[in-house]
């Protein structure tokens, strides 16, 4: 039951607008233009974005000169009694969107159900609202919201509202389920047309089969032939190997022949290298005994000329030590005699002031001028001892110098000798060894040869024999022989070696032809797996063909009935409705034609039923309409409120009287009616009425409640 209508700025109603609405026969009022439909449209623009008049367009919906429309319906729910509010706005622009709320009072305060704040969308919107109020938005605009001069379009019938009371009673299931069987049929039809050209692909994939598994089979004869190649270059390859190996042991051993008598000669070189350096040596001095001898007689030198320096040297310390006590002794001398000297011309001592005696002055400047002169040739002749002694002593220095040079050479030539006579004897043991591992050598070379005999001569004895023959200590006519059967083993060895490989590069690529051919059969095999599946799904689709045929039958037979039975109750209802309608029933029987779904009704005295819209009088169509939109809603259990948009308009004033009556009787069946009418039709059984009227200063329709 809708209980509050709100409206801002929604078409003809500028402002804010509220209508308060109550269970029963709720009666709208007022002239033409007013404004009454308007309420209805703001209740289907509210529930479902749409008005009967401009259709999903919402941008005219807003009042001329205003920036957005807002629409707020209250309702309850019949079955659990809840209320909910419902408020739609659109703002203004051509791109602008609406936006929505639902909901739900619990206790003192709303809670949200769904919005597109929270991003919920218009399809979630119409779930909801089904859930509440047990219709959807076809429901509504063909059995709650009866519109404005479309009463008879269900009266009339034709493809539109054949389809549309088809979808209300749910005879499109039946006809749904065998279109989708239908659909199902096609589609097996399609897939079993596949059947010649899928037997023709199986039969072509078979050959094919049979063409790689001969291929295949050849494939192999020819690996088992070039495996067989591969053995036999394998097992020459291998002997020709062996006896490389024994010719590279026989090589092995001519080299360590050949490496040791170049060691021997390199050791005998050295040997008399070192002993003509020690010659050399020793014939400077005749003898390493001679060297010692005058090593000896050196070194006591050098100890006598060190010592005599020694001596030198300390009688220059004290000879200086005795010149600075001259030198000293000197200073205070000239000292003296210079004051003295300046006395001598005074009168007075300019020290101590006592009168100068110019007599003892004198005598005392004599005495220290004689003392002076002592101390100076004193002084002179210790210099000139010092200047000996040190020519001495320097010449003592490079005498000492000269002989330490002397002992140096010859203590170098000591320990070369020394160091050379360690080498002479070092190279003399090392050249014996060396002279008896060469022997050791000739018996290794003579022990392989032996060992290596029998193989090589089975190879080639012609190449073979000069190596076994050589002697021994020749190596070059070792060496000779050697490169001759090795240059003929490593010949036979690459030609063996790319016969192998010749044979093994064969081998891979019928390998991979063959693996190839396999992995195309395998592909094969299994695409004619999926071939011969596919024919088993055809056959299986044969038989489910037949149970779709039969399963389409039934669906029809289904829908047949259910139209019978839904119309025939359908038809049943409007007739009593209509007798409810009207005050003296002049029609006898009804029935909806199940072609054109048009509404055929029988009078008086007519044998058969004729169409309704035949008969005009006293809005007899319009009465009809009226009763099939009361009988659909009974029908389809929508009890909680409908919507009459002055149905009353075509029918004379005795049946107009008698509808009002029934709705009203019938308010209390469905709960509430909303219905326009003129003003005055219906109030003295109205439960509520509402005037309403256009305020050409305003601008604005207005309501108006009467007390």
């Amino acid at each position: 039951m809708i209980t509050r209508l709100l409206l801002k700025n929604f078409r003809q109603y500028r402002g804010t607008h509220e209508v308060v609405f109550q269970p029963g026969l709720n009666l709208i009022q007022g002239s033409n233009d007013a404004g009454k439909s308007t309420l209805f449209h703001a209740i289907c623009f509210a529930l479902f974005n749409y008005t009967p008049v401009l259709g999903a367009a919402t941008q005219p919906l807003i009042t001329q000169g205003e920036l957005f429309t807002e629409v707020i319906v209250e309702f309850t729910a019949l079955a659990t009694g809840e209320l909910y509010r419902l408020t739609r706005r659109r703002e203004g622009g051509r791109r602008g969107s609406t936006q929505f709320s639902l909901e739900k009072r619990v206790g003192d305060h709303w809670e949200t159900v769904v919005s597109t704040a929270k991003g919920s969308k218009e399809i979630d919107l119409r779930r909801e609202l089904l859930g509440i109020l047990k219709f959807d938005k076809r429901a509504f605009l063909n059995a709650v919201y009866s519109q404005q001069k479309e009463f008879v379009r269900l009266v009339r019938g034709g493809v539109e509202v054949k389809k549309e009371i088809d979808a209300l009673l749910g005879m499109t299931i039946a006809s749904n389920a065998a279109l989708c069987f239908k659909e199902l049929s096609k589609e097996v039809d399609e897939k079993i047309a596949k059947e010649e050209s899928l037997r023709k692909l199986l039969d072509e994939q078979v050959k094919t089969r049979n063409t790689y598994i001969d291929s295949i089979r050849r494939q192999a004869q020819e690996i088992m032939e070039v495996r067989s190649k591969l053995a036999e270059a394998g097992l020459k390859l291998a002997s020709v190997k062996k006896v490389h190996d024994e010719i590279l042991t026989v090589k092995r051993s001519i080299d360590g022949l050949k490496a040791a008598i170049t060691q021997m000669e390199k050791a005998f070189l050295r040997l008399q290298q070192a002993k003509e350096g020690l010659e050399g040596f020793i014939e400077e001095y005749g003898s390493k005994e001679s060297l010692l001898t005058l090593l000896k007689s050196e070194q006591d030198r050098f100890h006598a000329t060190e010592e005599e320096l020694k001596r030198v040297e300390g009688e220059i310390s004290r000879l200086r030590s005795a010149l600075d006590g001259f030198r000293k002794s000197l200073g205070y001398v000239e000292q003296t005699l210079k004051e003295r000297l300046d006395v001598s011309s005074k009168t007075t001592c300019p020290k101590c002031g006592q009168p100068v005696d110019p007599l003892i002055v004198r005598a005392e400047v004599e005495k220290l001028e004689k003392q002076w002169k002592d101390l100076k040739n004193e002084l002179d002749k210790g210099l000139e001892e010092e200047r000996k002694l040190e020519a001495k002593r320097r010449s003592l220095v490079e005498a000492k110098q000269a002989i330490s040079e002397r002992l140096s050479s010859l203590r170098r030539d000591v320990e070369n000798i020394e160091k050379l006579e360690g080498e002479v004897k070092r190279y003399q043991v090392e050249f014996e060894a060396l002279k008896a591992g060469l022997e050791d050598r000739v018996k290794e070379v003579e022990e392989v040869r032996a060992k290596a005999s029998f193989k090589l001569m089975n190879y080639k004895p012609q190449i073979a024999s000069p190596l076994l023959k050589a002697p021994p200590r020749d190596v070059d006519l070792l060496e000779s022989a050697y490169k001759r059967i090795e240059e003929e083993v490593i010949r036979e060895k690459g030609v063996w070696e790319e016969r192998l490989n010749s044979s093994r590069r064969s081998l891979e690529s019928k390998l991979n032809e063959q693996r190839s051919n396999i992995k195309l059969l395998k592909d094969l095999l299994g695409r004619i797996k999926e071939t011969q599946a596919e024919l088993a799904k055809i056959g299986r689709y044969k038989v489910a063909k037949e149970g779709f045929m039969r399963i389409q039958l039934a669906y029809r037979e289904l829908e047949e009935a259910l139209k019978s039975q839904l119309l025939n109750l359908l038809a049943i209802k409007t007739y009593f409705w209509y007798t409810r309608l009207v005050g003296e029933a002049k029609y006898v029987g009804l029935r909806i034609n199940p072609e054109s779904y048009e509404l055929e009704v029988q009078p008086l005295g007519f044998p058969e039923p004729q169409p309704v819209k035949s008969f005009s009088g006293g809005g007899i169509e319009t009465v009809f309409a009226l009763a099939m939109r009361f009988a659909l809603a009974e029908i389809l259990g929508l009890r909680d409120f409908l919507l009459f948009d002055e149905p009353t308009d075509a029918a004379d004033t005795k049946n107009r009287d008698a509808i009002v009556n029934v709705m009203h009787e019938a308010s209390q069946f469905f709960n509430q009616i909303l219905l326009i009418t003129h003003h005055g039709v219906g109030v003295e059984v109205a439960a509520h009425v509402i005037n309403v009227s256009y305020d050409s200063a305003r601008k604005s329709s207005l309501i108006e409640v009467e007390a």
